[in-house]
């Protein structure tokens, strides 16, 4: 009695398993699909640069003064030779004035020595004559040579002295002539850092007093390209960028130079790369941040499928939500994607092409356009 108790209850037992286990409800897969097209796909590289004037020169001040007028300020047109500003003449110019003062002593004093020198040669030869005939001692002889060598030394120190007070003279006129500040360019004024009445000084390094731009209508736009876009970059690209100013308008350049020089910050190496860039309205600004793309290659009318779709690899949960044994997922071609059809996941093998991050080319394949591919699948739980 106690047996046949203990196989009913195992029997019930196991039929409540069995119940449990086959009654619950599997909700089937949901399925997350995207469409083969044809299209366009282009490989860009993106980068950001620095819009700069073509060329900038600094206006410095060779003396040190006091800034007694300013002819130009910001955004002023200037053209070569044109009066910038002018710094306080009055010291230049007693320096000049005492410089000439002091050739015009030492001129005197040279007139003068030559006048003592051809005397005393004149003695020295007279003397000469009376010694030979023994009417003038040894010593008197000897004196006017002495006297003779001492007046030319003096004539040489005249000479000297105007050398060298004609060398003060030429400092002196160049530094008159730089109180006057004059533009070595045509060009814009970018930058004014000097006010009328401030003191500039010289005596270490030449102070900064204007920075002028050539013609703003030609800019060069100053790329950091990552070394890993390098190789796809060439001189004569064509190129094209945004600024922050104008986010609408998409401008256009051209690749001229490509430096070898590297620039390594937080281990990112990044490589300058130089784009000419026309400016006819004037729009673009020096110092604009500008955001680059670099088309390196286009394909058109491409066989385009999804990246999305590429990336999708099934599960062994999702092959028995299918009722299907799980498979090895190498492709031979290294790439594939997957379809549903009849109930079941396919793969389909495709050969990757260019891609732009959104969409890759697919090549040697069955896919047409219009078909659709596996994005994912989401399993729900058994409930």
């Amino acid at each position: 009695m106690k047996t046949r108790f203990l196989v009913i209850a195992t029997l019930v037992i196991a039929g409540s398993v069995v119940y449990v286990r086959y009654s619950r409800h599997r909700e089937p897969p949901r399925i997350s699909q995207l469409t083969v097209d044809r299209g366009d796909i282009s490989d860009v590289a993106s980068a950001t640069g620095t819009l700069q004037p073509t060329r900038t020169v600094q206006i410095g001040s060779q003396v040190t003064g006091v800034v007694t007028k300013l002819y130009v300020d910001f955004n002023s047109i200037v053209h070569e030779g044109q009066l910038l500003a002018e710094i306080d003449r009055r010291l230049p110019q007693q320096d000049l004035d005492s410089a000439k003062a002091a050739e015009e002593k030492a001129e005197v004093d040279l007139g003068q020595d030559k006048a003592v020198l051809d005397n005393d040669r004149t003695n020295l030869a007279r003397t000469e004559e009376l010694f030979r005939r023994d009417l003038m001692a040894a010593s008197d002889r000897e004196t006017a040579e002495v006297q003779t060598e001492s007046d030319q030394m003096k004539v040489q120190q005249d000479s000297s002295a105007i050398t060298i007070a004609q060398a003060a003279i030429t400092q002196a006129q160049l530094n008159l002539d730089h109180c006057r500040i004059v533009s070595p360019i045509d060009g814009i004024v970018v930058e004014r850092d000097v006010d009328e009445g401030q003191t500039v000084t010289s005596t270490v390094a030449a102070p900064t007093l204007f920075i002028l731009a050539t013609n703003l209508t030609h800019l060069q736009l100053m790329a950091e390209i990552d070394e890993s876009e390098i190789g796809k970059i060439h001189e004569g690209q064509d190129v094209s960028f945004t600024v922050d100013a104008y986010p609408t308008t998409t401008f256009q350049g051209r690749i001229t130079v490509m430096r070898l020089t590297s620039n390594n910050i937080n281990n990112v190496v990044t490589y300058d790369t130089v784009v000419a860039v026309d400016n006819p309205d004037l729009r673009l600004r020096p110092s604009m941040t500008a955001s680059l793309r670099i088309e390196s290659a286009h394909v058109t009318g491409a066989l385009r499928v999804p990246n999305l779709a590429l990336r999708f690899k099934p599960t062994t949960q999702m092959f028995t939500a299918f009722h299907q044994t799980p498979v090895d997922l190498t492709s031979p071609t290294g790439a594939q994607v997957w379809k549903v059809q009849n109930a079941r996941l396919e793969r389909v093998p495709v050969r990757a092409g260019l891609t732009d991050g959104k969409y890759t080319e697919v090549r040697d394949t069955n896919l047409q356009p219009g078909d659709a591919v596996v994005a994912g699948i989401f399993v729900p739980p058994a409930r």
